[in-house]
């Protein structure tokens, strides 16, 4: 009975879990003509701005990354590799690092022409979702309630796509 109930409550986190995620873009977050190299020379900037527009990030990114601690790789277009940390809380960005941080709760890998793809989409939160489903985007989640995000949105995005 105590396995059955377990089941359950499982089976119904991962029905919220995915059932919350919604890939409508509501507006610009970031800066215009904004690129990765923008994003690392003007990091106060940059989490400035996302923290003011909150309000126009996709309910999926702050479903995926709303209270976490993220470790973010990127691989530049020269093959070298830029790392930072990002703590957030309830999506907005309370704390970051010019390197990794201990204990992150998710590791992000994404190559430089992937972000600046995404950041001059007319869709960002679609074409993050198709770098999610493409693995041009590795999300590496590295505890347990997060692996359930990942693998939650990973199944929104399959099912979406079959629509």
């Amino acid at each position: 009975m105590k396995s059955l109930t377990t089941l359950i409550l499982l089976v119904f986190f991962v029905v919220v879990v995915i059932t919350s995620f919604d890939l409508s873009y509501t507006g610009d977050i970031v800066a215009e003509n904004f690129n990765t190299k923008y994003l690392l020379d003007n990091m106060d900037k940059v989490v400035n701005d996302y923290n003011q527009k909150f309000e126009n990030i996709p309910r999926f990114a702050k479903t995926l990354f709303g209270n976490e601690r993220i470790n973010l790789a990127i691989i530049m277009n020269n093959n070298s590799k830029k790392e930072f940390g990002l703590i957030t809380k309830e999506g907005k960005v309370i704390e970051y690092s010019k390197k990794p941080l201990e204990n992150p709760t998710i590791g992000i890998t994404a190559p430089e022409s992937v972000i600046d793809n995404i950041a001059s989409s007319r869709n960002p939160s679609q074409e993050f979702s198709k770098a999610i489903k493409n693995k041009k985007i590795i999300l590496e989640p590295k505890k347990f309630l997060t692996k359930i995000k990942v693998t939650g949105a990973k199944a929104f995005i399959k099912i979406k796509d079959l629509f």
